[in-house]
């Protein structure tokens, strides 16, 4: 090597490290710039890689035993609110009680017409005595309107021979006085008289009494000397009208059995329709998050059939250090970041609680993973999503920078300096 070249070299070395020096100068005050702005910036959010979109599940349940089917919606797809997601059928749905309440309705019903022909019967015998009495009551009346005529007869003809011998006993009267007429035959004319007398008035309490007895009979009353008050179908048509009062409320009590059987039919047979078969809908708008049954799957009375959740209620549940609970700021903006994108996302922080008060909690589509460490819960609210399965955003993660209050290294060096200077 020639001695210029060799000082070509020389001063080529010597400016690479007068050069040098400045540009690794740099290098490591770029590096601590950097290191003093992470720093920094980790004094201001609580990063936190455990964090998933979550929205509270609607589930379905079936509300009767039965087997599935239908043409449910595929997961993921957009429900509207009163979609029909499945059908369930029971065939074997138990309806002894309705051949129960069935089976009294007929005994009811063969009672019931019993009881009525009972009393159609006794209503006709009941008929036919006082028909019977009636009859009777009328000759009644027509015996003694007889014998009042002939009592009235009597007397009239007897008052009219008592006034004859009234007037025989003036004559003797006037004979006697005038001396023609003896005492005796005087005294037979007035003792003719005086009988004659006795015997209308005798007459007249006969037709007193027939009179009495015939309004009596007209009445259906007997008067007879050792007879009852009433004749005897009437006795027997008032029997059958306690034995129809009697059966009417039997009747009655049959008849509101017969009712009362008739409506728990009617409530079975509902009830069995609503055993037998019944449609599940969706009782809002979501998407179908998960299927608890496959047609044709036989599933029981509360099991879930499906899961939905409506993504335009999403929310953001991130967990982070117990530590930082109290440094974390409720209300602030926090900024996220979900799994696969590169745009950032901020949202404002809705809660701050326990991690117990999340994690396992069954009505949650998505939590957080157990880390099995003391953690606190962030619910932060996410942009509204569209129910469908491209566009939801319940069940990404993300990674996410929680605002804080200040607190760590550059607070404690702040208040160091505080108290130095």
């Amino acid at each position: 090597m020639s001695a210029t070249t060799r000082s070509a070299l020389a001063a080529r070395a010597g400016l690479s490290a007068t050069l040098g020096r400045p540009l690794k100068l740099a290098a490591a005050c770029a590096v601590l710039a950097v290191g003093g702005y992470a720093i920094w910036s980790a004094q201001r959010f609580v990063v936190s890689d455990n964090a998933v979109v979550s929205a509270y599940v609607m589930s379905l349940r079936a509300p009767i035993e039965g087997y599935v089917s239908g043409h449910p919606a595929a997961i993921g797809g957009e429900i509207h609110g009163g979609d029909i997601l499945a059908t369930m059928t029971n065939p074997l749905a138990d309806d002894q009680r309705l051949v129960d309440f069935e089976e009294r309705v007929n005994r009811l019903t063969v009672e019931q017409a019993t009881l009525l022909r009972q009393r159609d019967t006794l209503e006709a015998t009941r008929r036919d005595l006082l028909q019977r009495a009636e009859e009777h009551r009328h000759a009644m009346v027509a015996r003694l309107s007889g014998q009042v005529a002939s009592a009235q007869m009597a007397l009239e003809a007897k008052l009219a021979e008592s006034e004859q011998a009234k007037r025989d006993y003036h004559r003797k009267v006037d004979l006697a006085r005038s001396g023609t007429a003896s005492t005796s035959d005087l005294e037979r004319a007035q003792f003719a008289s005086d009988a004659l007398d006795r015997q209308a008035r005798s007459l007249g309490g006969q037709l007193t009494a027939f009179q009495a007895e015939l309004a009596a009979a007209d009445h259906g009353i007997l008067t007879e000397d050792g007879g009852n008050d009433v004749p005897y179908s009437v006795q027997r048509a008032d029997e059958v009208r306690l034995r129809l009062a009697d059966l009417d409320r039997t009747l009655d009590a049959v008849r509101e059995d017969a009712r009362e059987a008739v409506s728990r039919v009617e409530a079975e047979r509902r009830r069995l329709t609503m055993l037998h078969s019944a449609t599940l809908a969706a009782p809002s708008a979501g998407m179908l998050w998960k299927l608890g049954a496959s047609t044709g799957e036989r599933i029981g009375t509360g099991d879930t059939a499906a899961e939905l959740v409506d993504c335009g209620a999403a929310f953001l549940v991130a967990a982070a250090p117990q530590k930082a609970y109290s440094n974390i700021v409720l209300g602030g903006d926090a900024r996220f970041r979900l799994a696969g994108e590169d745009a950032e996302r901020t949202g404002r922080i809705m809660s701050i609680t326990g991690d117990t008060s999340l994690v396992g909690d069954r009505n949650l589509a998505a939590v957080p993973l157990d880390l099995h460490q003391p953690t606190v819960m962030v619910r932060i609210e996410v942009p509204p999503s569209p129910n469908t399965a491209a566009e939801c955003l319940v069940g990404r993660t993300a990674r996410i920078l929680l605002p804080t209050s200040g607190g760590g290294v550059m607070a404690a060096m702040s208040r160091l300096a505080q108290r130095i200077f």
